[in-house]
């Protein structure tokens, strides 16, 4: 009877040592399995932060194309005017005095000549 139950003993002692066993081994996947999600978080706000960035890149660029587009449109615009203001005649743009019509006297009569 001492032999049966120093074995049940034994046997108690066994089976709380496999609980203590699997429950570290439980507790060290619930570890891992909670840094893992942590670290999953972690690179998923980082795709994020990184998705954030280049949408925040591509507006700027799509601004400055915008600007750009602005600036050739006044560009060419100034040119226009230039182009304009180079083909009007020199006398549109002087004082009316210096391009006053200067009167011709009129030729003198030719007499006929006489038969």
């Amino acid at each position: 009877a001492c032999e049966g139950a120093s074995a049940a003993d034994a046997w108690e002692a066994g089976e709380r040592a496999r609980e203590r066993e699997l429950e570290a081994a439980a507790a060290a996947a619930a570890s891992q399995s909670a840094a893992a999600w942590e670290q999953a978080e972690s690179q998923a706000c980082e795709g994020a932060s990184a998705a954030d960035a280049w949408e925040a890149e591509e507006r700027a660029r799509e601004r400055e194309l915008e600007e750009g587009v602005e600036a050739q449109a006044e560009a060419k615009a100034a040119r226009a005017r230039a182009a304009e203001a180079a083909a009007a005649p020199a006398s549109a743009s002087a004082p009316a005095s210096a391009t006053a019509p200067v009167p011709v006297p009129a030729p003198a009569p030719v007499p006929a000549p006489a038969p």
